[in-house]
This record gives structure tokens, C-alpha cells and sequence, in this order.
């Protein structure tokens, strides 16, 4: 069985490496679902691991519907982590309806141009997983990292077990979220091919109590965007003749 470790650091990947695991999926910003790691996280990580590193490419929290800006960072991502060694990408797109983006997954993977695709895990959002698994088999993905649609792959098993056995093609079901020692055995005796763990701990890395809150906690489906009016007024107030 393949196990896939995602991780978020040099050192992260290289434990992983040492451990004996298969390849690495690289991403930040873990405790919002993933998004793209910078180039210099990419390049350290291929500089001094020999595993096969897929990176994630998501530009930004709140969801996966991707407009044309996001399109064309996440295809310019894929180059960046192309030409810097990926031995593959993690991609994932919807459209409002919660269906498949299939316009924008040919793009990005024709931007992959051969290279390992998988989908993540934007399809434990879509409204009809039979739907969307036979769309993705259709599109040529090679994995599909999912927790069955719910908050745990175990939880979720039931659904992902009907993927595994409805599956038409090579296509890779990899079961992610919450799996971890205590329940891959689970996984491996279904028949699954791969899972995929961040086997990850909450580590306070300093004191910060009583310094200012920095992180904005927001609901699904909601982003942070500039306001051409806000700008506007601010100027306006800043710039305007002194009376």
C-alpha cells in the first residue's frame, strides 16, 4: 500500500522520507484545508528529498470555485512547481453548483503535461460523488484524495469503498483525513491502493498569550477581497486639501 504523507516543512518531508513513506504531498496552511507552498519551500523540499513530492495547488482559503485570476495563478503554480522538480500536482476545481469544473481541470492538467494529477479534496464538496467520480475518470486524473464526504475518512467509508468499486479506471481512491495508524488497517484490508495522513501533531512553538489575535477565523465559502470603493474612499479621505 502506498502511504502518502502531507506535510508543510524541510524537515517534515525529510522525517516522512525516513520513515519509509512513498511520496509526499507539499502544502502550508494545513489547518485551512491546504494551499500552494512558496517556491522556496518547493525547491528546499526537491533539493534534499528523494521521494516523489506532488504539490498542492490552491491560491486561497474559502472554497474552490476557481474565476479567471485564480485560473491563471493556480496554471502558473503548476509551472512553478513543474520546473522545480513535482513529480506531480494536487489540483481541484468546482463550479458554483458544487460540480466538477471540468473546463478548468483540463487546463491545469494540461499545465501538469504528464505529470502525476490528483484530485483533491474539493470533491467532499460536490453535490453527486458518482457524478463527479466518473467526470474525473474521464479527465485522465490519476488519484482521488477524499475522506467519503465526511469530517473523516473512516467516517466516510461506506462512500468510499462505492468509489473504489465503481471505479471504471486505474484511478487512485486515496482515502485522507484522520487516517492514521489506528485505522489504515481498515483501508488496506478493502482493497484500497494508497491513503494519504498528515500524521501531524499541534506543537505550540512559543507563549504568544495576550498578544494581538492575528488570524481571522471565517466560514466555509467565504475570502477576503479587495474593495475598489474602500480603496477609493480611503484616498479620497487621506488626499483630500486640508480645510
Amino acid at each position: 500500500m502506498i502511504v502518502e504523507i502531507c506535510t508543510t516543512t524541510v524537515s517534515g518531508a525529510l522525517m516522512a522520507q525516513n520513515a519509509g513513506a512513498d511520496r509526499i504531498e507539499l502544502c502550508v496552511g494545513l489547518e485551512t484545508g491546504g494551499l500552494t507552498p512558496s517556491y522556496g519551500l518547493i525547491s528546499s523540499v526537491m533539493e534534499q528529498v528523494d521521494l516523489p513530492v506532488h504539490v498542492l495547488i490552491r491560491p486561497h482559503v474559502g472554497g474552490f470555485v476557481a474565476n479567471a485570476e485564480d485560473l491563471d495563478l493556480m496554471i502558473r503554480d503548476i509551472d512553478m512547481a513543474c520546473r522545480l522538480g513535482a513529480a506531480g500536482v494536487v489540483i481541484g476545481a468546482l463550479t458554483p453548483d458544487f460540480e466538477v469544473d471540468q473546463d478548468a481541470i483540463t487546463r491545469m492538467i494540461q499545465a501538469a503535461d504528464g505529470r502525476w494529477v490528483t484530485f483533491h479534496r474539493a470533491f467532499d464538496w460536490v453535490k453527486d460523488p458518482l457524478t463527479a467520480l466518473a467526470q474525473i475518470e474521464k479527465l485522465g486524473i490519476n488519484a482521488l484524495l477524499t475522506s467519503g464526504q465526511k469530517p473523516t475518512a473512516a467516517k466516510g467509508f461506506e462512500l468510499l469503498k462505492t468509489l473504489l468499486d465503481q471505479a471504471t479506471t486505474d484511478l487512485q481512491i486515496m482515502p485522507g483525513g484522520g487516517v492514521n495508524a489506528q485505522n489504515a488497517g481498515r483501508f488496506k484490508a478493502a482493497g484500497f491502493r494508497a491513503i494519504h495522513g498528515s500524521a501531524s501533531v499541534l506543537v505550540r512553538t512559543l507563549d504568544a498569550s495576550g498578544k494581538l489575535p492575528l488570524q481571522e477565523h471565517l466560514a466555509e465559502g467565504v475570502v477576503r477581497r479587495t474593495s475598489l470603493e474602500n480603496i477609493e474612499n480611503l484616498i479620497r479621505t487621506v488626499k483630500a486639501p486640508s480645510v
